[in-house]
């Protein structure tokens, strides 16, 4: 995602050099914790409100381009994700609101939530710093006019959205999480 994000002729230079500060830390913390991941579940990979939609047989997960083998807490950090949260709405779940869906979950599922709970703080810097760097390249892309012109109106829509989660200040609270 950051080597994409660099090579775009106008990527912001503090979020450049804030990502990289995020893997380095996050890098000791993938050495330290591997072995505690385990490839158990199919993951969507891109797991937020936009693709579920509701069906006469209930709601059903669309648009599963990038689907992969891998721990199920990929996906749960996916959903918890702040900058997921914020692609969809203005509001992110706060701590205790992020702890009881994750409580459910695990029990439901029959997992141990303090696992789980774990898992997922391990990920999301990570998995977060994805998305920052997504939404950063698809401003780019638009600044730029690297979009089809067929999807130009459609991302125009959403550039609120992106700038919303391409914020450097996401980035600057990842690292005080790490």
């Amino acid at each position: 995602d950051l080597k994409g994000y660099e090579a775009k002729k106008s990527p912001d230079k503090k979020t450049i050099r804030l990502a990289k500060k995020v893997l380095a830390k996050a890098e000791m913390l993938i050495d330290k914790h591997q072995d505690f991941f385990e490839a158990d579940s199919l993951n969507h990979t891109d797991l937020c409100c936009e693709n579920f939609i509701k069906t006469a047989r209930g709601l059903r997960l669309i648009d599963w381009e990038k689907p992969l083998v891998d721990d199920g807490s990929y996906d749960i950090c996916c959903f918890l994700s702040a900058p997921v949260e914020l692609y969809n709405s203005e509001k992110i779940l706060d701590p205790e609101e992020r702890l009881y869906f994750i409580d459910t979950y695990a029990r439901l599922r029959g997992q141990n939530p303090d696992d789980l709970v774990q898992k997922v703080r391990l990920t999301d810097p990570l998995l977060s710093l994805h998305w920052i760097l997504w939404a950063a390249t698809m401003l780019c892309d638009f600044r730029e006019q690297h979009t089809s012109p067929e999807l130009m109106e459609a991302h125009a829509e959403k550039i609120a959205r992106y700038e919303r989660v391409a914020d450097p200040q996401n980035i600057e609270r990842l690292l005080e999480a790490l």
